[in-house]
């Protein structure tokens, strides 16, 4: 069973609460500009931690699968269990040198950054407690830290169009985190 991880503090008074859907008549479905990082990367921490890392798809780009519910009942039954991050800009994988070391042909500039990309993502979902443990958002990058020290690094820097989204695995889906062109959107539809 795995060991449960100390959320972060959060000081900045953004929660998943503040953010849940209100059942009003007519819910607004305009997305709001979060202009603090830090307010992002707290309501981040607050939705990833704990969750594990349980797969992902690839068509054009990269959809990371998480699951809060793969060790038991999630211990906050009011946040999401299924969350899904696409992955619509530049990204990557620091996994330790040993990743270097272990598969030096595969690190050559022969193999597609793609390929690669999908082998590391494969290599994590089978690898010991691929839960997060950690959410940073500093200097442009979102870092999600992981219990078998992995981190997945995602540029937010901007680029033509999305960079990264963060939403429930649910359809319809009911709300989403963006960042598009450097700038952080909190939809709640």
């Amino acid at each position: 069973m795995p060991a449960h991880h100390a959320r972060p503090t959060n000081t900045t008074g953004l929660t998943w609460e503040s953010f849940e859907r209100l059942d009003t008549p007519e819910p607004e479905t305009a997305a709001r500009v979060e202009p603090d990082p830090q307010k992002v990367a707290d309501l981040l921490g607050e939705l990833v931690c704990d969750a594990f890392f349980v797969g992902y798809t690839f068509s054009t780009s990269f959809s990371l699968e998480f699951d809060r519910s793969v060790s038991g009942p999630p211990a906050d039954p009011r946040l999401p269990s299924q969350l899904r991050l696409d992955l619509l800009g530049e990204w990557w994988i620091d996994a330790d040198e040993e990743w270097n070391t272990q598969f030096p042909v595969l690190v050559s500039n022969d193999v597609p950054g793609e390929a690669l990309q999908a082998l590391k993502l494969t290599s994590l979902r089978w690898y010991a407690e691929p839960a997060v443990c950690s959410v940073r958002l500093e200097d442009q990058v979102l870092e999600l830290r992981f219990t078998n020290g992995w981190r997945i690094n995602i540029s937010s820097a901007p680029v033509m169009g999305y960079t990264w989204v963060l939403h429930g695995a649910e359809s319809p889906q009911t709300w989403a985190i963006t960042c598009e062109g450097g700038e952080y959107f909190i939809t709640d539809l």
